[in-house]
């Protein structure tokens, strides 16, 4: 299958108001005006064994593109960690847009997940204002996770003379603030309680207690932020 590289670096940060839904096709234009430049399969340039895949969910889900005030049809998408890009499928082809082209997707199936740039650059945490960021909760401040990968090359295979390069993937947590700073957390209790005043700690730890909820599940951390920010 043929691969389209798209040209235009775009870095407003998206949002899911006030975009019109067009053609996917119609879509790849209001990025550079046509679909040219066509790339052979990423896979067909591998000369030795890869372990692993470059994606962050190796299957397609269906989810909206957003840019330059337009929103796609939903297509089959795709985070392909490696390339830093969302991979489309159409009907003949799959069509790949580097991240920081466009400025958001929005996953709707099988789970919903929403993916943002356009957040303040931190040159520690090797984040620049096109760093794609899975946003988690969304208020006054923002619980954003990084997916990130490794290709480790020639590693030795065991009990035989080969070597494969392997893939492995890893992913950050941050809490982002009004103010635009970047505080590196975990999906632990003690780590999420830690960004609160003291005197909302005991409240939000109570709450979360009281509806059995995990703070190691990031769906369930959303309803403990949003009750937090409540207070």
């Amino acid at each position: 299958m043929n691969k389209i590289f798209l040209i235009l670096p775009i870095i407003l940060i998206f949002s899911s108001n006030g975009y019109s839904q067009i053609d996917f096709n119609d879509f790849l234009k209001t990025l550079n005006g046509s679909s040219t430049g066509i790339s052979s399969n990423l896979a067909e340039k591998r000369t030795v064994v890869v372990k692993g895949d470059p994606y962050l969910s190796k299957e397609w889900s269906l989810g909206y593109l957003y840019a330059a005030g337009t929103k796609s049809k939903a297509m089959p998408l795709r985070f392909n960690l490696a390339e830093n890009a969302f991979e489309v499928q159409t009907e003949t082809n799959i069509i790949i847009i580097d991240s920081y082209r466009i400025e958001g997707v929005d996953f709707i199936s099988p789970e919903k997940t929403v993916f943002k740039n356009g957040f303040a650059p931190n040159e520690e945490e090797n984040i620049d204002k096109d760093t794609m960021f899975e946003v988690i909760y969304d208020g006054d401040f923002k619980l954003l996770k990084k997916n990130y990968i490794s290709l480790t090359k020639a590693v030795a295979t065991y009990g035989t003379a080969n070597q494969e390069d392997v893939y492995k993937n890893y992913s950050k947590f941050y809490f982002y603030t009004a103010n635009k700073k970047y505080v590196e957390t975990k999906l632990k209790r003690k780590d999420i309680l830690s960004f609160f005043d003291k005197k909302d700690q005991k409240k939000v730890e109570k709450y979360a207690k009281e509806n059995n909820l995990s703070f190691k599940d990031k769906n369930e951390v959303v309803a403990i932020l949003k009750y937090a920010e409540a207070q």
